[in-house]
């Protein structure tokens, strides 16, 4: 934590000092250059983003567990629910959310810390995306240029560019992912015949949307009446951008052949 500290105040002092040099001096001063910076930055950001790394996983693993115990539960027959004391609530509870708080404590302790770095540091060093990708804010998407054969198949594409299917947070995110969809020209496919998998479901929970990834309810969204409605009473449980309505959001089959948006952190 002290680390984090002297480094904030590092460049708090840098960008002073870049601030008030005339500025046929500032090109000239090596306290002021990007390698200069990265020599104190770096050790720092690849720590903390070692940290958060390692509580996601342990993050996604208890959430993996917990839902397998739930499968569980569900499975055995009523009379011997009651009897099975390693599938009682009470159980589940007494040693799963000590340890489910401390790591989502963590995993926001971190994830706080990290993102006040890279915004201390935007601007002093330039932020990059692996080729094919786009850049925005402080992250990188991909808008693939193909189909997949289900939600599942666009996750684990994602995930092998070490990514995850697109969480779009807020009103500017979801306008630029709309800006970059309607430039994109595919040959022989009309734009309207082309809907993108973000990273929501509501499959098991119908209505309640949560990020798949996290399991965060999905607080900001671009629904428009009188969507999402489960279509005849599909299943409807993975989430798409429609390019039908203008790419708004929407409720789709989940074995529906999409497009996908992958999204990562972008990188120095």
């Amino acid at each position: 934590m002290m680390k984090c500290v002297l480094l904030l105040l590092v460049l708090i002092d840098i960008t002073h000092q870049q601030h008030i040099l005339p500025e046929h001096r500032r090109s000239h001063c090596s306290a002021l250059r990007s390698a200069d910076i990265m020599e104190y930055a770096m050790p720092v950001i690849q720590r903390i983003q070692e940290n958060y790394e390692k509580l996601r996983r342990e993050h996604e693993e208890i959430l993996v567990k917990l839902n397998d115990i739930s499968h569980q539960q569900h499975i055995l027959p009523e009379h011997r629910r009651s009897h099975c004391s390693a599938l009682r609530s009470a159980d589940i509870m007494e040693y799963a959310m000590p340890v489910i708080q401390r790591i989502q404590e963590n995993y926001e302790k971190l994830r706080r810390e990290h993102e006040d770095l890279l915004a201390k540091l935007n601007g002093l060093i330039p932020l990059t995306c692996p080729e094919g990708w786009v850049l925005y804010d402080q992250s990188c998407y991909l808008f693939s240029l193909w189909r997949f054969a289900s939600w599942l198949a666009a996750r684990d594409y994602c995930q092998s560019k070490d990514a995850y299917l697109a969480e779009i947070r807020s009103d500017p995110e979801n306008e630029f992912v709309k800006t970059q969809l309607r430039k994109m020209v595919m040959k022989d496919v009309p734009m309207i015949d082309r809907s993108y998998y973000l990273g929501g479901t509501d499959e098991g929970h119908e209505g309640d949307w949560i990020w798949a990834r996290t399991g965060e309810s999905i607080i900001y969204n671009n629904f428009i009446p009188p969507e999402p409605n489960s279509y005849k009473s599909l299943p409807e449980n993975c989430l798409t951008m429609f390019a039908f309505l203008n790419y708004t959001w929407n409720d789709d089959l989940c074995d529906s052949p999409q497009y996908a948006i992958c999204k990562t952190r972008a990188h120095f």
